[in-house]
C-alpha cells in the first residue's frame, strides 16, 4: 500500500506547510486529493484542507488555529490533543498515511524536533508537527503547564 512520503514540513507565521510525494500510489493525472488531519482519541473529528497535486508531487497547508477545538478549549492546563495527517484520493476514498520512510533515518521522532508555535487568544496552546516512532507525520496541539 502507498503512502504520502514527507519531504518538508514548514511550521510558521501560524501555518503549517507540509510538501511531498505520493509514493506507490496508482491514479491519473486529474485525481483530486484533500488532506485530513483525524484526532488520535476521537477519528470521528476530522479536519479537511486542499491538496495541490503535481506529477506525484503533493503540497498543503493550514492555519493551526483549526487544531484548537472546543473541548480543547475548556480543557486544563496541560492538556493535548494528537492530529494524524493523512492524504485522501477523492474520488475513491483511498487515504495514506503521511509520513517519511524511504531514508536511512533512525530515531526520526527524537532526529526531527520541529519549532513550536503559540495560538490562541493568549498564546495559550502549543502547536507542534512531530514524527511517531513508525515515522508517520502528526500534530500535537495542547495547553501547557502553568508555570
Amino acid at each position: 500500500m502507498g503512502h504520502a512520503e514527507v519531504e518538508r514540513v514548514w511550521p510558521r507565521d501560524g501555518r503549517i506547510r507540509i510538501e511531498g510525494r505520493l509514493h506507490e500510489v496508482t491514479g491519473t493525472a486529474g485525481d483530486r486529493w484533500t488532506a485530513e488531519l483525524r484526532g488520535r482519541r476521537d477519528p470521528n473529528r476530522v479536519l479537511r484542507f486542499p491538496v495541490r497535486v503535481t506529477a506525484g508531487a503533493f503540497d498543503f497547508a493550514f492555519p493551526i488555529t483549526e487544531l484548537i477545538t472546543p473541548r480543547l478549549r475548556a480543557a486544563a492546563p496541560g492538556t493535548r490533543q494528537v492530529w494524524d495527517v493523512f492524504l485522501v484520493r477523492e474520488r475513491d476514498g483511498l487515504r495514506v498515511r503521511a509520513g517519511r520512510h524511504l531514508d536511512d533515518i533512525a530515531n526520526r521522532a527524537e532526529v526531527f524536533v520541529y519549532p513550536a508555535q503559540r495560538a490562541g487568544e493568549n498564546d495559550e496552546f502549543v502547536v507542534r508537527p512531530f514524527y511517531t516512532p513508525d515515522d508517520h507525520l502528526s500534530v500535537r496541539c495542547g495547553k501547557p503547564q502553568s508555570a
